[in-house]
């Protein structure tokens, strides 16, 4: 046998390690399963058993079928949590988030499971229903077991002789700058998956860039097929720019001859990747941004619920300070203690934004929109404090709970700037993909009024793409921690 077909043998034995890697951590999962389930038995009922409620007689095997349950549940969540993937058996940074949540679901699955069971257990043979004491130790337990035999899987894998049948060989057809943004992304987390091997050159042109330090330099184009046929790489990734639709569909011809994945790196798309899916009308496939969080209606909904409770109660818990405010506003100034400003929302749809005056009225007047800058002339003298406080926001907890904006998003603008940034600031515009908010993640990590604009949309878009409700709340309890330079 040469070293060709050698090499090409031991590439299509790699998806035969996988399976067995999973079967073996699947397996090596229910075990941790069955131990904490029955170590969290033996501590509630040998080690607490007089603590709560007391429940004689109870004994390993009538909890066996609750035991099987949480065994089965618990591995269903897991692989709905992705755990058995390559990158989070590798990665234990990444996996122990999701190990979290994956416990949290199995738990409220398992307990209201047992809820509902039980009553027919207890007429068919009188067994005692699950101590409640165990049910919140279990997951707990499980938790703790669970994220050490990760740990300890990780090391074991990174240092076993398969480890390197688990890392898939990546090859890049074509380099230029998305290729090394797309190459950085990869060898940025010591646990990914993929390691490049190198690139080889697109048709009829060479290298956009030079390859970056230690990568391999695999030929010219004609040369992909003995390349791929050769067992050294496992996928191929390219860009939308390096190939015309005829070279297009011959390399994927070819990783399809030779089964190695193909991946194409969407340049047409720079905004809302992690929101990038492909959808079917009456069977034909279109790509495009159709799945970040906040396009989910559940997810809305609760945002929305949140937001108008907090709307409501932040009204009524800012009327004081309203009130007192607005008459030192009013002392200084005669003239309306509140402040409408156009603003643009979600869609481009403009609203009129509600705060207490920190300036001098009119003062607008000769300069047109224009952000405040330090020791602003037009500034009334409570201004800066209203602004570095942030109390001149209250009142737009009115413009949240009627549904114009949310407690956190993406700061809204002025409609003069707008025209003005969405030609000057890339992907500015793509901000307005969700309501505005009072507070935001920009802000809270110091972008807050003249700020380098560039640098604000990357952490607005980054919340848009990672939104969850534990950050929303991260970002709302951040604000009240943080003091900005606000003029």
């Amino acid at each position: 046998m040469n070293a060709s077909s050698s090499a090409n043998n031991r590439a299509k034995r790699r998806p035969e390690v996988v399976e067995n890697t999973t079967i073996f951590v699947i397996l090596a999962d229910s075990l941790v399963l069955l131990g904490s389930l029955v170590l969290s038995f033996f501590i509630r009922f040998h080690y607490l058993g007089q603590i709560g409620v007391n429940e004689p007689g109870m004994t390993l095997g009538q909890y066996a079928i609750f035991m099987g349950m949480g065994i089965v549940g618990a591995l269903v969540i897991f692989g709905h949590s992705h755990l058995y993937e390559n990158q989070y058996l590798l990665s234990p940074r990444k996996s122990f988030p999701r190990i979290f949540r994956a416990c949290l679901l199995w738990f409220v699955c398992y307990l209201a499971a047992l809820r509902l069971i039980e009553p027919g257990l207890a007429q068919a043979d009188q067994t005692s229903p699950a101590s409640r004491l165990y049910l919140l130790m279990a997951p707990c337990v499980l938790l703790f077991a669970m994220t050490l035999w990760r740990y300890v899987l990780c090391k074991l894998i990174w240092r076993c002789a398969r480890q390197s049948r688990l890392i898939e060989n990546v090859l890049f057809l074509g380099w230029n700058q998305d290729c090394v943004d797309a190459g950085e992304i990869m060898t940025a987390d010591r646990g990914s998956p993929m390691v490049i091997a190198g690139a080889i050159r697109p048709p009829s042109q060479g290298f956009a860039q030079p390859l970056s330090e230690g990568m391999k330099d695999f030929g010219e184009f004609s040369q992909l097929s003995d390349v791929l046929r050769g067992g050294q790489i496992d996928m191929l990734i390219t860009t939308d720019t390096e190939l015309d639709r005829n070279d297009l569909g011959h390399t994927i011809t070819l990783c399809e001859k030779e089964m190695v994945g193909f991946q194409l790196v969407p340049t047409c798309f720079r905004v809302l990747l992690s929101g990038l899916s492909l959808d079917r009308i009456f069977g034909m496939p279109l790509l495009g941004i159709s799945r970040l969080p906040l396009h989910s209606r559940v997810n809305l909904f609760f945002k929305r619920v949140i937001d108008a409770t907090g709307g409501f109660v932040g009204l009524v818990l800012s009327a004081p300070l309203i009130a007192v405010f607005g008459a030192i506003i009013y002392l200084q100034s005669p003239g309306p203690i509140f402040y409408r400003q156009r603003r643009v929302g979600q869609r481009g749809r403009e609203f009129d934004i509600i705060k207490l005056r920190s300036m001098k009225l009119d003062s607008e007047a000769g300069t047109g929109a224009v952000w405040t800058v330090e020791n602003d002339p037009r500034r009334l003298k409570i201004g800066r404090f209203l602004r570095a406080s942030n109390i001149d926001e209250v009142p737009q907890f009115w413009n949240v709970l009627i549904g114009e904006m949310s407690l956190v998003g993406p700061r809204p603008e002025r409609p003069e700037l707008i025209r003005k940034f969405r030609d000057e600031i890339p992907h500015y515009n793509a901000r307005h993909a969700i309501k505005p908010g009072i507070t935001g993640w920009a802000q809270v990590n110091g972008f807050r009024g003249n700020t380098d604009l560039t640098e604000r949309v990357k952490y607005d878009l980054h919340y848009i793409e990672r939104w969850n409700l534990l950050f929303d709340f991260q970002i709302m309890f951040l604000t009240f921690l943080k003091r900005d330079n606000a003029y």
